[in-house]
């Protein structure tokens, strides 16, 4: 299993109800010998579960928070990420 972490959008935590977390696994971790970097996130419902994915390593790294903040501001862009992958609930569920 790969290592979590709970990040914070630049924002107030007032001013949204969704919370985010970036997740990383390590080609040895992984059946397909690749890295994969995650921003996971949802509501604080539980009822919308969004995820963006990166299977490659960036080697400048994405700032997650500023994607975080993007999420939380802007509508039609939170909505291109929003899934109904049924791991996610699972994921979420200790969290």
């Amino acid at each position: 299993m790969g290592v979590w972490y709970l990040i914070e959008p630049r924002t107030g935590k007032r001013e949204h109800n969704w919370r985010f977390a970036y997740y990383v696994e390590t080609p040895a971790e992984r059946g397909d010998g690749q890295w994969l970097e995650a921003l996971y996130f949802r509501n604080a419902n539980r009822t919308q579960f969004g995820k963006v994915e990166i299977l490659t390593p960036n080697l400048y790294g994405l700032d997650y928070r500023a994607i975080a903040t993007k999420i939380v501001k802007d509508k039609s862009y939170r909505e291109q990420y929003l899934t109904d992958d049924p791991d996610l609930p699972r994921m979420w569920k200790k969290r």
